[in-house]
């Protein structure tokens, strides 16, 4: 966590199931899900171990929820978009979990500096064993 502790807060909702599909579009994220766009993220009622499993790719690194914090949380994220994010085909705004339409600031802080201000959440580079598949041996399937 950053200094001064997370400034994210608990969601109403504590039971929801973990939701891996998306929410229709123009819709806030279904419950339990995370919906991203280009500069922004929005969870509704979401672990944090979800929202680092969704940061992930973004960040293109292996982030692990080290908080300790339990419960559901809803969340809203806003940065500057970088150019690199325009390649991943997201959409570019979002609607948050009112109804909402939330768009990128192209004048505000990095994901990195946003996460820690928005959210009270700091991450940190370190090094840990990670689970990797090797594949050592590759073969054309004969034919039956």
């Amino acid at each position: 966590m950053a200094k001064g502790g997370p400034k994210i807060k608990l969601s109403a909702d504590q039971i929801s199931p973990e939701v891996d599909g998306p929410a229709p579009p123009g819709a806030g994220p279904n419950r339990g899900a995370i919906r991203i766009g280009v500069g922004n993220l929005v969870g509704n009622a979401v672990t944090l171990s979800r929202f680092a499993t969704m940061l992930s790719p973004r960040l293109d690194r292996l982030i692990i929820d080290k908080t300790n914090l339990a419960g559901r949380f809803d969340i809203q994220l806003k940065w500057a978009p970088s150019a690199a994010e325009d390649l991943f085909g997201v959409p570019t705004e979002i609607i948050d979990m009112n109804g909402v339409t939330v768009r990128p600031d192209p004048s505000g802080p990095s994901i990195f500096s946003a996460i820690q201000e928005q959210l009270g959440l700091k991450l940190e580079s370190a090094k840990a064993p990670v689970d990797v598949l090797v594949i050592d041996h590759v073969e054309k399937p004969s034919e039956n």
